[in-house]
C-alpha cells in the first residue's frame, strides 16, 4: 500500500546515506550576476557528511549534479 500523494511536490533528487549523509541541508538557486555559468544552479548541503553539491533542474529532470567540496573547502579559512 502505498502513501496517498495528491497535493504533494515529490522530490527531484535523492542521494544515499552511505559514507555518513544524513540529512539535506540548505537549499539556494543562485541568480547572482557574478558567476553566470552557475546561474540557475541550486546548491544544497548534507549536515553530517559535510559536501557541498549543486545542481540544474529545468522543471523536467536534472541535468547535472557537481560536488563542490574540494574547491570550496578553504573558503573562508585564514
Amino acid at each position: 500500500m502505498g502513501c496517498d500523494q495528491d497535493g504533494l511536490t515529490l522530490p527531484v533528487h535523492e542521494f544515499s546515506h552511505a559514507g555518513g549523509a544524513c540529512s539535506i541541508t540548505g537549499g539556494y538557486v543562485y541568480r547572482g550576476l557574478a558567476i553566470p555559468a552557475l546561474a540557475g544552479q541550486y546548491f544544497f548541503s548534507d549536515y553530517c557528511a559535510g559536501f557541498i553539491r549543486s545542481l540544474h533542474y529545468d522543471g523536467k529532470a536534472i541535468s547535472a549534479v557537481t560536488d563542490w567540496s574540494k574547491q570550496l573547502s578553504n573558503v573562508g579559512k585564514v
